[in-house]
């Protein structure tokens, strides 16, 4: 697997975990184990605990970005969701 992909394995586990329990109660080591990967690849990746949540985050963000973005698209012309 090439580490992009390890990357994307990683943070899908990140995702689950943080959206079923709250920030204190994830650990790299659970996040780790789901994504079949070491704790140590996850700090390398990530930096640590806050890293992965703040990209965990930025994807959440990005996504709602882009559903707004075409939920707007398919708005009639002349017309505005804003």
């Amino acid at each position: 697997m090439d580490p992009a992909e390890r990357r994307e394995l990683i943070l899908s586990a990140a995702r689950r975990a943080f959206a079923s329990h709250p920030y204190e109660e994830v650990s790299l080591a659970e996040v780790a184990q789901e994504a079949q990967a070491s704790e140590a690849l996850v700090h390398k990746y990530f930096a640590g605990k806050a890293g992965l949540y703040a990209q965990v985050l930025r994807h959440a963000a990005d996504e709602l970005a882009e559903r707004t973005r075409r939920a707007d698209d398919a708005l009639p012309e002349g017309s505005s969701a804003r």
